[in-house]
């Protein structure tokens, strides 16, 4: 989210009295790390409406990872329907029913219970996971879901829900799954760190967007530049620090837009190669922040 200075709010009608910004719903590759799609509103515009604007269907086969902004027993149906898989954490709100449930000798039906009374018949020590199946909703709402637990301490249990069956992810890989979601976390922070997406002293939403686009097309160049340096010289991406990375491009940044207007490719690449070289020499940090190692090595995914 980029906040404009109260005076916009003539602009953005839609945000709250005192207040005026502009909030983004952005899509991103955990594959790649890089930012795909941005849609932009009102600050106090609700996600899940530009969310559906920026994909207006899902895709088969794909699994969704949401945060609880976007929970609605909608989204879970809208997926089921269109061969989707969706992830997320439960809401504590939501009155789902457990009809069965994991034990020593297989599944086992349940007259549909409370999630707090099926957990007063239940061991809850730490490091016990649940798998449950649960439904959600009356009549013709109602979902058949799967609910995922996993005991952190006896009064602190994490549950994931999803439409994602047994056969394709364990109970554990669920778990793990929804962890990849950290990923956005970094990227947030890279974006606020490296690309100066923050405040703005205009009310112009306009200029707002034009400066929140500027700031992810910095971040895409960066990024695509640190992922050739690592690939090139074969070291991990999470050596090459995100600041360091943006120091080292801005220096370049006369000779990478020449370069992108070149009319071969032979001067690309050897630029890519020059500029790579420096990346290695002045941004390469061989003991990398935990976070970054956390994530992208423990989880097999590309960090930050």
């Amino acid at each position: 989210m980029r906040r404009n200075t109260p005076r916009g709010r003539d602009a953005l009608p839609g945000c709250a009295k005192g207040k005026a910004g502009a909030k983004w719903v952005q899509g991103y590759s955990i594959k790649t790390g890089l930012l795909e799609h941005g849609i932009c509103d009102a600050e106090t515009a609700s996600e899940t409406p530009l969310w559906h604007k920026l994909v207006p269907t899902f895709t088969s086969g794909v699994l969704y990872l949401f945060d609880l902004g976007f929970f609605e027993r909608a989204l879970f149906a809208s997926a089921k329907a269109a061969g989707a898989h969706v992830l997320m954490r439960l809401k504590s709100t939501a009155k789902v029913k457990v009809v069965a449930h994991m034990s020593e000798n297989g599944f086992a039906p349940l007259p549909g219970w409370s999630l707090a009374y099926f957990l007063s018949s239940v061991s809850r020590r730490r490091g016990t996971v649940f798998d449950l199946d649960v439904t959600w909703g009356k009549g013709k709402d109602m979902l058949s879901l799967r609910l995922v637990g996993y005991a952190h301490k006896a009064t602190a249990i994490r549950w994931y829900l999803t439409t994602v069956p047994r056969s394709m992810l364990t109970a554990r890989q669920v778990i793990q799954g929804y962890r990849l979601r950290w990923l956005i976390e970094l990227l947030f922070r890279e974006l606020k760190q490296t690309a100066d997406l923050g405040r703005a002293f205009t009310a112009d939403p306009h200029a707002v967007q034009a400066l929140t686009y500027g700031a992810m097309l910095a971040h895409v160049l960066v990024r695509s530049v640190r992922i050739q340096a690592a690939l090139a010289n074969e070291i991990p991406l999470e050596q090459l620090r995100p600041l360091a990375s943006l120091h080292v491009v801005r220096a370049f940044a006369r000779e990478l837009v020449d370069g992108l207007a070149s009319s071969t490719r032979a001067e690309w690449h050897q630029l890519m190669t020059t500029v790579g070289d420096v990346l290695v020499g002045l941004a390469r940090e061989r003991k990398p922040s935990r976070s970054r190692q956390r994530i992208a090595l423990k989880l097999g995914a590309i960090g930050a």
